[in-house]
């Protein structure tokens, strides 16, 4: 059985058995004294003065002494060896001889997570055992440098780093890592996975934790060419050469083409953005060009009609209740709304039927017209006519009133 020995613990019996090792101070080594249940074959070789071949190690060194003696003092002395003030010696015996073993003191920094410990401890002590002695605990997962069943002889740099196991999916594929502690970003990278320039990892800045899945954003571009329709343009022009209400068609317009490049982002293969980066005209377009009458018809040089109202000839007259309305829009002539342009149920008055509308008594003159558009109201009875106007006050002034439409020849 081993025995320890301090050396200013030279009175003192020897101690037995494995245990952690404080700091000791003294220069002096103890004597062996030789149990008398476990030293009998000692006791008789040196009885009778028989050289007994004991070991001294030393660190990595190894001396061998043939020396009649238990002293391990002597032992020392005979190899060579002195010892400092925090030195210590462990004497065993065996049926072959006495082996004595010098352990030097030795200091230990042991860092863990950019805090460091130290400890002190004694040659041949293993990293494990200065790490208990630093009472720190290691998980199964955690890197610890150098092993800790790693020997060692002289001061020693002990570094753990914490380690989580991790699952990163990438490329749709899930697969598990035994990474740093740090952030979800680092753990990438201690996995070894390469990010292209647009790739990114989902929670980047968060810190690991143990079992958690992270995911890689694969970013990539596509580009593809299209070809698209440039619709043409109208253009009105008013012409004095068509009466008020009339409108012909001068130019036919033609639609153009483009070609349009667009880039679309995907994200693990799904589309996210698609945006126009390019855009080429390959056919230009042409412009429709339409003529809108303007010419106000006028008056034949004939006696006015018998009521002395309406200053044409006519062929007949219409009378009865006559509402106004306004805005842009389109007929349903395809006419342009302007004044002169009246609604009318087409079934009693055709559409461009030429009118002159008037009050019974003269008193409210609309003027010349035309029959170029219809309403529900003319359609369902309560209208007979709707006069188109160029305001919202106009038509709010005029109201509904009983009006005369002169039909005419």
């Amino acid at each position: 059985m081993g025995k320890h020995y301090h050396p200013e613990n030279r009175n003192a019996a020897p101690k037995t058995g494995n245990r952690r090792f404080r700091r000791i101070t003294g220069v002096a080594l103890a004597l062996c004294a030789v149990g008398a249940a476990g030293a009998g074959s000692f006791a008789t070789v040196l009885a009778q003065n028989t050289p007994v071949t004991s070991a001294v190690i030393d660190g990595a060194n190894h001396y061998s002494v043939s020396l009649a003696s238990t002293d391990a003092d002597r032992l020392l002395q005979e190899a060579g060896i002195t010892l400092s003030d925090d030195d210590m010696i462990v004497r065993e015996e065996n049926d072959s001889g006495i082996t004595v073993t010098v352990k030097r003191k030795i200091t230990a920094d042991i860092t863990v997570d950019g805090k460091t410990h130290v400890v002190e401890g004694y040659t041949g002590d293993t990293v494990g055992q200065l790490i208990e002695e630093a009472g720190l605990q290691v998980d199964a997962l955690d890197e610890v440098t150098p092993s800790p069943s790693t020997q060692v002889w002289d001061d020693v740099d002990v570094s753990i780093t914490e380690q989580k196991t991790v699952y990163i999916a990438d490329n749709n594929v899930v697969r598990s890592y035994v990474v740093p502690a740090g952030t979800v970003s680092q753990a990438v990278q201690a996995a070894g996975i390469a990010l292209g320039k647009s790739d990114s990892v989902e929670n980047g800045k968060k810190q690991v934790e143990n079992g958690m899945v992270i995911s890689i954003n694969r970013v990539t571009y596509e580009t593809t060419k299209k070809t698209e329709t440039v619709p043409f343009t109208v253009q009105e022009q008013q012409t004095d050469d068509l009466p008020v209400g009339e409108t012909k068609l001068q130019t036919k317009g033609q639609n153009g083409k483009k070609q349009v490049t667009y880039r679309t982002k995907l994200v693990n293969g799904k589309a996210v953005k698609t945006e126009k980066i390019k855009e080429t005209i390959t056919k230009e377009a042409q412009e429709q060009i339409v003529l809108v009458g303007t010419k106000e018809p006028e008056p034949e040089a004939t006696a006015a009609s018998a009521d002395g109202v309406c200053p044409v000839p006519y062929t007949s007259v219409i009378s009865g209740s006559c509402t106004a309305y306004t805005g842009d829009g389109t007929t349903s002539t395809g006419m342009t709304p302007a004044v002169g342009v009246v609604a009318v149920n087409p079934d009693q008055i055709p559409y461009g039927t030429k009118l002159y509308i008037a009050s019974p008594d003269g008193s409210y003159v609309y003027g010349y017209a035309v029959a170029g558009d219809t309403g529900g109201a003319m359609m369902s009875g309560q209208a007979l006519c709707d006069l188109y106007m160029n305001t919202e006050g106009e038509c709010i002034d005029f109201g509904r009133r009983v009006m005369n439409l002169y039909i005419l020849s």
